[in-house]
């Protein structure tokens, strides 16, 4: 009986809060991310992403997401927190969508990058070979040279030095998600200056 009680106050308090972030008090939103973020990230997007840097950048997604959102929740009988957790579980869906992406996106580039940087001598003329991969060499080169800066050391980074995605996103001083996003541009901006206008 108690309890019930305690969560029909809680629910009281919770709707109150909504409320208030529904006419646009962003202040309550501390409140909101104290009582529900530590489940969310464990409940949600940990079973579901297994990886903490990814599990937070997508925890803080679904609160920009249900910032902006607000206004279109109506309570239901469980609160909040359903809501969220569907959110945080479309966050958590985006984030795969995203790596397959990526890594169809790092398959592609490694084919092309890796026979490039170690050829191997299986043709008859191997002065021909190594000359070939010179000026593959060059022009892959030059395509880092005319991207920007920041895209040319996170390709530099991940594909040409090996290594891995958090040590990379170290390396840059940006978290494991923002390396991953960042080498997604970075492809895009080589393919292009690759293929040419």
């Amino acid at each position: 009986m108690a309890e019930a009680m305690d969560e029909r106050g809680r629910l009281r308090d919770e709707a109150r809060l909504v409320r208030r972030a529904q006419r646009g008090d962003r202040r309550v939103w501390r409140a909101l991310y104290d009582a529900y973020a530590r489940r969310l990230y464990a409940r949600v997007l940990m079973p579901r992403l297994g990886d903490p840097a990814a599990a937070e950048d997508a925890l803080a997604e679904t609160f920009v997401t249900a910032m902006q959102k607000i206004e279109r929740y109506t309570a239901g009988e469980a609160g909040i927190y359903p809501w969220l957790a569907r959110i945080a579980h479309n966050k958590a869906m985006d984030q795969h969508r995203r790596r397959a992406s990526l890594t169809r996106r790092h398959d592609a580039m490694r084919a092309m990058v890796e026979p490039l940087m170690q050829p191997e001598p299986a043709a008859d003329d191997l002065m021909a070979l190594a000359v070939d991969a010179a000026e593959v060499r060059g022009r892959v080169a030059g395509t880092l040279e005319s991207i920007n800066p920041r895209y040319a050391r996170a390709l530099r980074l991940r594909f040409f030095e090996g290594r891995s995605r958090s040590d990379a996103a170290g390396e840059m001083a940006v978290k494991q998600g923002t390396f991953d996003v960042l080498v997604h541009r970075a492809l895009k901006a080589f393919r292009k200056a690759w293929e040419g206008p």
